[in-house]
């Protein structure tokens, strides 16, 4: 930073041209990590997702009492 002063640079300016380069390298493997991690978690809830969703949708319908839509679909299925 001080080369970049020694060139009569303001210190925004030296600031930006004498600590951004530095830190880029660390500030990019900081933003594809997270990029990275964001993409897997997202794959991972879209797999899970549907399986938890249907487990839950036959508690609720088991503590409701509402049963009889199994008993027609598992009919209808074992037809085909």
């Amino acid at each position: 930073m001080d080369a970049v002063r020694a060139t009569g640079a303001p210190n925004i300016s030296a600031s930006v041209w004498g600590i951004l380069p530095q830190a880029f390298p660390m500030l990019l493997s900081y933003i594809l990590f997270y990029w990275e991690s964001t993409v897997r978690n997202a794959a991972i809830f879209g797999l899970l997702a549907p399986a938890v969703s249907g487990n839950l949708i036959d508690l609720t319908s088991a503590c409701f009492g509402m049963t009889a839509w199994r008993s027609t679909s598992s009919a209808s299925s074992s037809r085909s």
